[in-house]
């Protein structure tokens, strides 16, 4: 920072801001976009809505929709609170109601909310229930305790009965007894091997296909619409630099009672200040009093109207702007209509912008035509003609 800057900060002045246009909201005031959502209307501001959902950013921006209509399968109320939330920051969701605001929040591709929404589902959910010890078998709940042999008159598997040669052959080698492994044990070991071997069925979770889930979010498609916008937004940004670089000849007067036509050609991105600036040399050459003259010091009046320096040719042609007049966005040469006999009849033609220095308007501003110059405001729409 350099010496002698100071930078003040105001902490509370966004907080304050936001509820100050909340305020505005609940009262119906200053708002410029209208939602519909199952009969019920709902007065919000677009600036505050593009900036808070991907969704109504699009809506705004790229339709200039003034007025939407919402699909019926969201809550109005789920809805409200959402639009609330874009002004305080703030949410109170009842544990019933988390589906509809994921629901709304989805849908309007508003991903901290659904974010949210998804973590208190998680929270609601119930434990898990645990499964079945590996030790165990699923078809007996004691399987654990001893087996202490089959019990009397118990059908035992083939295997497991004795025969008259077993029999024969224990009594003759009773030391072999001791070597002979416990038939208990070996029932054990099979069917723990059993218990091992069946797979726990998992309840499987499909899609209904009578539902309508393109609403939901979609990693897939979501990260194709992006793809397919940014192409689209390249595209048209292109093609807006191949219409800026495009040469229009603009031809203007230079004002001091009279007019002094001159003609220059310019690009139509540049702006009006390096318009005044390639003009100003052009007259300096013939009008002494511009020799010492800037830049700041000029103004261009086209249409009646004071034309800021920041604007560029290329805004009042995409905008399709007029001025008092007759239309801002063309720049070719007309006769000047309050020279014509019937002067109140508007006609599509654009006249030549003024070139005027500061000081001839200042002493100047109370006589015709300089009184009838008023500054240029893009909100305020000509399209009645006012000469009188």
């Amino acid at each position: 920072m350099e010496p002698g800057m100071f930078q003040v900060e105001f902490p509370n002045f966004g907080n304050n801001l936001l509820r100050k246009l909340n305020q505005q909201r609940m009262e119906g005031k200053l708002c410029d976009i209208t939602i519909h959502l199952q009969g019920q209307m709902f007065r919000a501001h677009r600036a505050v809505l593009a900036a808070s959902s991907p969704y109504f950013h699009d809506q705004v921006l790229l339709k200039n929709a003034n007025r939407i209509v919402l699909p019926g399968v969201m809550s109005p109320k789920a809805f409200e609170n959402v639009l609330a939330s874009s002004y305080t920051g703030k949410l109170t969701i009842m544990s019933p109601e988390i589906v509809s605001y994921l629901t709304v929040a989805s849908f309007l591709q508003m991903w901290h909310v659904v974010d949210k929404c998804t973590e208190l589902l998680r929270e609601c959910q119930p434990p898990p229930t645990p499964a079945p010890s590996q030790n165990q078998s699923p078809s007996s709940s004691n399987y654990l305790s001893p087996w202490h042999g089959p019990e009397p008159g118990a059908v035992l598997p083939a295997k497991f009965e004795r025969t008259e040669e077993d029999e024969v052959k224990v009594e003759g080698h009773p030391e072999e007894e001791e070597d002979e492994e416990d038939p208990g044990e070996e029932f054990q070991s099979d069917d723990e091997d059993l218990a091992l071997d069946i797979p726990v069925k998992k309840r499987k979770l499909g899609k209904n296909p009578d539902v309508d889930t393109s609403f939901l979010p979609d990693r897939e498609r979501e990260e194709e619409e992006n793809r397919l916008r940014e192409e689209l937004r390249q595209e048209w940004a292109n093609k807006q630099e191949k219409i800026k670089s495009e040469e229009i000849e603009i031809t203007f007067s230079y004002w001091d009672g009279s007019g002094h036509r001159r003609t220059v050609k310019m690009k139509k991105g540049n702006t009006i200040q390096q318009f005044l600036q390639k003009g100003l040399e052009i007259l300096r050459k013939d009008f002494s009093e511009l020799r010492s003259a800037g830049v700041e010091q000029l103004m261009y009046i086209k249409e009646d109207l004071i034309i800021p320096h920041h604007h560029t040719f290329y805004d009042f042609i995409v905008t399709k702007a007029r001025g008092k007049s007759g239309p801002l966005f063309s720049f070719d040469v007309h006769d000047d209509v309050r020279l014509l006999s019937d002067a109140t009849v508007e006609k599509d033609e654009s006249h030549a912008g003024k070139v005027v220095l500061r000081s001839w308007y200042e002493k100047n501003k109370h006589i015709f035509p300089a009184s009838r110059w008023e500054p240029y405001d893009p909100e305020k729409k000509w399209d009645k003609y006012t000469i009188r």
